[in-house]
């Protein structure tokens, strides 16, 4: 499968996810930036902050900062999507676990030691 087929299944799927019923309503200029946001996520070399958002993407870069200022509910998004691909019955679903909360400086992780 193509990447661009990939990319645009997830597309449908987010924009899908949150214009559902049950997943998180957005308002359509802030669903049209999350999309775009998430999409500049996946595609950006290496380091991806609002600065090169608002150089490979279609807006500027202060769009980007206030739309990652507002709250948008992840949890009903991610709910709603992990329902859609157990209706599907796909043979292999995962869940992934994102540990970028725990701090790290130097050699010493808090509360599990050096490593």
């Amino acid at each position: 499968m193509l990447i661009t087929n990939l990319i645009s299944r997830y597309m449908r799927l987010c924009k899908a996810a949150f214009s559902a019923e049950d997943g998180a309503r957005l308002n359509k200029s802030i669903q049209t930036n999350v999309m775009e946001m998430l999409f500049l996520l996946m595609v950006i070399p290496r380091k991806c902050n609002f600065t090169q958002m608002g150089r490979y993407g279609k807006r500027v870069e202060q769009c980007y900062r206030q739309t990652a200022e507002r709250s948008v509910n992840w949890l009903e998004m991610n709910m709603w999507l992990s329902a859609f691909a157990f209706k599907q019955g796909k043979g292999r679903n995962a869940i992934v676990i994102d540990p970028s909360f725990i701090k790290k400086t130097g050699k010493h992780t808090p509360y599990v030691g050096t490593f």
